[in-house]
């Protein structure tokens, strides 16, 4: 129990420690796997009470035990593909920290596109759902339908979002190891103007695509002034929540290895030059780190 926790510790620290590697790589999937898990259910959920009690429902669209049924088996074949699918699209990386050799350009390259590909696997899943579940609330009415594609499709994209955020913080570690002989380069993947750009989805575009939801239901349909009122506090307390475990998670993702950096900044104007900085991502944040190793290097051999 004991090394599972420093093996977790060690995950969300992502720079190298005590723990094996192998150990290390188990944690991780575990972790990622949970965080996927746990992001889709809540998301499931949060869709769930928007359209069951939150937002007005057109007459003859009360939920029904069938309707219920299926709703819980999409969400249980859903989970159940995306891990397997996910444990797929990670094989190559788990397999070579298994072995604890040095990753080859194609395990480099899975690395540094596990939490994009992740982030398009959520997708796909999702925009399977708002095709399944709108046709289905088409045989009630056209409204009826719009209501439930529009609220899952916005679940989607902040459970998308979400799991590309955690992934990416949760490979910290394992980014930082195949970096470690082969420094990030220009551009190789989306850089921190797209991790904000999914950050503003997450905690404002969704809330306030939801906003605007009930601002249109609002108009067409004979909601009453209590009812809007709740579904207006509820979505704003939702939106408050997401919005602010979102923001964190980028504020962290942006301020640890800018800290880190920091720091050996300070320790070089000391005098040290065996400081070196953890290279945990490709965006412009690890460019810097790579350049700034480079540099300390570089003043070692003239020393």
């Amino acid at each position: 129990m004991k090394s599972r926790l420093r093996a977790a510790r060690q995950v969300l620290a992502g720079v190298p420690g005590d723990v094996p590697r192998p150990e290390v790589a188990r944690a991780a999937k575990g972790m990622i796997v949970a965080a996927t898990v746990a992001s889709n259910v809540l998301g499931a959920a949060i869709v769930t009470v928007l359209l069951l009690v939150v937002l007005p429902l057109p007459e003859g669209a009360e939920g029904d035990p069938a309707s219920l049924a299926l709703s819980g088996l999409y969400v249980a074949a859903a989970a159940v593909y995306g891990v397997w699918r996910g444990l797929r699209l990670a094989e190559p990386v788990i397999s070579m920290f298994e072995a604890e050799r040095a990753p080859a350009e194609s395990e480099r390259a899975a690395m540094l596109r596990l939490p994009a590909d992740l982030l398009k696997l959520q997708a796909q899943e999702w925009t399977g759902a708002v095709l399944v579940f709108g046709a289905l609330a088409l045989t009630v009415s056209a409204l009826f339908a719009f209501e439930v594609a529009i609220t899952i499709a916005l679940g989607g994209l902040g459970t998308s979002a979400n799991v590309y955020l955690q992934t990416q913080r949760l490979l910290r570690g394992g980014v930082n190891v195949v970096l470690a002989d082969a420094p990030p380069r220009r551009f190789e993947v989306a850089g921190v103007g797209v991790r904000a750009l999914l950050t503003w989805a997450l905690g404002t575009a969704v809330p306030v695509a939801g906003a605007l939801t009930l601002a249109v239901f609002a108009l067409v349909t004979d909601i009453g002034s209590r009812e809007l009122a709740r579904a207006t506090i509820v979505l704003c307390a939702v939106a408050l929540a997401v919005g602010l475990v979102a923001m964190i998670v980028f504020a962290r993702s942006i301020s640890d290895p800018l800290r880190r950096l920091r720091d050996a900044f300070d320790d070089v104007e000391g005098g040290d030059l065996d400081v070196e900085v953890p290279v945990f991502d490709v965006t412009e944040v690890g460019y810097a780190a790579a350049g700034f190793n480079r540099m300390v290097a570089g003043l070692r051999e003239r020393e």
